[in-house]
């Protein structure tokens, strides 16, 4: 398994045969995607680190992916728990979000060539790694690491510059920013879920994001809006 690194990114190629073909290449977010983040780190928090007197935490406080405007406290009492939760077997044996995903990216990569592009950081590459063969093997392409949160100084990378380095002509995120950060690059995008922190106030441009419950709904999704911007 090779990696190598571009313009301060962490690509890792998971398959050459994967990699040989022309297909149109759609992008694939992981957390709260393919694998749950946020109620692991509930479940982590509320057993490790609830201050007195406060409630357990839930999935609809989480407004915010910048933790600590959800449970208080100093950016380095937050970093330091999420760095304690992702050294953590709950974050380590991580499962799947939905186990219907895998037949569902079966299909779609008979027609598209899939890629991961994440904001985690680099120093979780190898788990990255570890849970995509364990779950979705012979499925991805590649993994881009935008190293989003990082503690360690290194260069950030936005979900607009991931898709353009492989080349993707679609993103699948639950995150209504990143998604409207590749719409402003001509990137379309499927927002993925209906969590606190991806609700839209104004309507969403249906040219360009198309939401959708969950997995059952991914892949008309993605047909219908790569056939409106002519990709295939």
């Amino acid at each position: 398994m090779a990696s190598t690194s571009h313009h301060n990114s962490e690509t890792v190629v998971l398959s050459q045969a994967l990699d040989a073909t022309n297909k149109p290449i759609v992008a694939v977010d992981i957390d709260e995607v393919l694998a749950p983040f946020v109620p692991l780190l509930i479940e982590f928090y509320n057993k490790h680190h609830l201050l007195e007197g406060q409630e357990p935490l839930t999935m609809d406080l989480f407004h915010n992916y910048h933790f600590r405007y959800v449970w208080g406290g100093s950016e380095e009492r937050s970093r330091e728990i999420v760095n304690q939760f992702l050294e953590s077997d709950l974050f380590i044996n991580q499962p799947m979000l939905d186990k219907s995903s895998f037949n569902v990216l079966q299909k779609l990569g008979e027609k598209y060539k899939l890629v991961i592009v994440t904001s985690r950081q680099y120093k979780i590459k190898n788990q990255t790694e570890n849970l995509l063969k364990t779950y979705f093997p012979e499925t991805f392409a590649e993994i881009l690491l935008g190293n989003h949160y990082g503690d360690n100084g290194e260069t950030q990378m936005s979900k607009p510059e991931m898709c353009k380095q492989l080349n993707a002509v679609l993103l699948i995120d639950d995150s209504l920013k990143y998604c409207e950060q590749c719409v402003s690059e001509k990137i379309p995008a499927i927002l993925f879920g209906n969590y606190a922190w991806n609700k839209n106030t104004e309507p969403l441009d249906n040219g360009w994001i198309i939401r959708v419950d969950g997995w059952s709904q991914v892949e008309q999704a993605v047909e219908n809006m790569l056939k409106q911007h002519n990709h295939i």
